[in-house]
């Protein structure tokens, strides 16, 4: 095989990456790698790590060559490359620019001294295995870990957007990231504020939960109405069963958390229309109740619900 397709076979394990090193335990000379760097069929990436020509500059590429020459496992992609590689945008926009971002983000270990042109490094001591997962041929910081890490870039309206996209798509979940926040710490942590403040405005705002639960149930008390029943059992027209998180079974009338429904992906959005179709086909209809309604507006929910009960009992 020549030296050629000997780099070709070496890099195309790791997106078209190769280091010098590997090039030379493969039985590549320095006058060969230089021959092929020479006849463009290498490109430098960094020192000492090449990319093959043939293959695409991208943000994997990018990734892959700094993450070789920081030496591997103990560095992982972080912030906002890693954000980037999840899919995590502070704001819903169609028409995002998907240009290349100017700088990788790569933490490494403390206490390493190292420099790469182009590589925003950061050293950290937390990292650990729970913080990191293989992407695409190298190391990438959890999403977990990425939404703590980029916290104090963001407000808590883009902070909370990226945390909703996150549970939605199950990335992650509330608990797991009440867990690493509080195992990291808040010392030191200038987004530590903004992440509390986005979990404490989070807490419990899923369908089921016991607080929002008790959350409706206080409104409607104290609006007079009579009480609802909990996770109430429907038997729908196709024989599946749905649970509704408050209801009124006489008057057929549902109560259900859509806090996060414009987050939501399209599978989950999908499902809810079914579920609700099904309910309309049996004469059940929802209220629908957002999170700042139960903080900031609970009179609007007893409002609602009174007028649907009232319609119902219409002759």
């Amino acid at each position: 095989m020549d030296a050629a397709a000997k780099a070709s076979e070496i890099a195309a394990e790791r997106n078209g990456i190769v280091a010098r090193t590997e090039l030379h335990a493969a039985g590549l000379s320095h006058r060969q790698i230089d021959g092929l760097l020479a006849r463009g069929i290498l490109v430098a990436a960094h020192r000492g790590v090449f990319r093959l020509r043939s293959v695409a500059d991208s943000l994997v590429t990018r990734c892959t060559a700094a993450w070789v020459r920081a030496g591997g496992n103990d560095a992982a992609v972080d912030r906002w490359s890693a954000a980037v590689l999840h899919g995590l945008r502070p704001e819903h926009d169609e028409g995002a620019s998907d240009a290349l971002p100017r700088w990788v983000s790569l933490a490494i270990p403390e206490g390493r001294h190292l420099a790469i042109p182009g590589v925003d490094l950061v050293r950290r001591s937390g990292l650990c295995s729970l913080d990191t997962q293989p992407h695409a041929g190298f190391r990438v910081t959890t999403p977990t870990r990425t939404l703590i890490d980029i916290a104090e870039l963001m407000s808590p309206r883009q902070l909370g957007f990226m945390v909703d996209d996150a549970l939605r798509r199950r990335l992650t979940a509330l608990p797991l990231l009440r867990r690493r926040v509080d195992s990291i710490g808040r010392a030191g942590r200038a987004g530590a504020g903004v992440m509390q403040s986005v979990l404490g405005e989070r807490d419990g705002e899923v369908r089921g939960s016991n607080t929002f639960e008790r959350d409706v149930r206080a409104a409607l008390r104290s609006a007079g109405l009579p009480e609802p029943v909990t996770q109430h059992p429907v038997l729908l027209a196709d024989g599946s069963k749905r649970f509704l998180d408050l209801a009124y079974p006489d008057a057929r009338l549902g109560i259900e958390a859509v806090s996060w429904e414009w987050h939501a992906q399209r599978s989950d959005w999908a499902a809810d229309q079914e579920r609700n179709n099904g309910l309309a086909a049996i004469g059940w209809r929802m209220v629908g109740v957002t999170w700042d309604q139960r903080r900031h507006r609970p009179d609007t929910i007893a409002h609602a619900v009174r007028a649907a009960l009232a319609w119902r009992s219409a002759p």
